[in-house]
């Protein structure tokens, strides 16, 4: 799969990749270097929130990683959404946007 978008943590510990397959990944780098998949289900568009790899996820691309390390923010480009996986135990949710993909807002 190709890589959307990668976020290195500010100790270089950690990787997360978001995957043309609609995956989001972590590597290991201080470790082992093995690669978990922490969301998605290859190459199974759609929205659903859940736990790792029954929440589902449509081009995830641009991530960001709050300081405390504890959730990953994720874009979920084709669901024009931004999903938060909980890293301590996997779940996915929905932080903004719509869970039917609807782009545009109300105030």
């Amino acid at each position: 799969p190709r890589s959307a978008g990668f976020l290195i943590n500010p100790t270089a510990t950690k990787l997360f990749l978001s995957t043309s397959l609609h995956q989001v990944l972590y590597v290991d780098l201080a470790g082992s270097g093995g690669t978990t998949v922490l969301a998605g289900k290859s190459g199974t568009a759609g929205f659903l929130d859940g736990f790792g790899t029954s929440a589902l996820f449509d081009t995830p691309k641009g991530l960001f990683l709050p300081e405390a390390e504890k959730e990953l923010g994720v874009a979920d480009f084709g669901n024009n959404a931004i999903r938060l996986i909980h890293l301590v135990e996997g779940r996915v949710d929905l932080l903004a946007g719509s869970a039917t993909g609807e782009s545009g807002g109300t105030d």
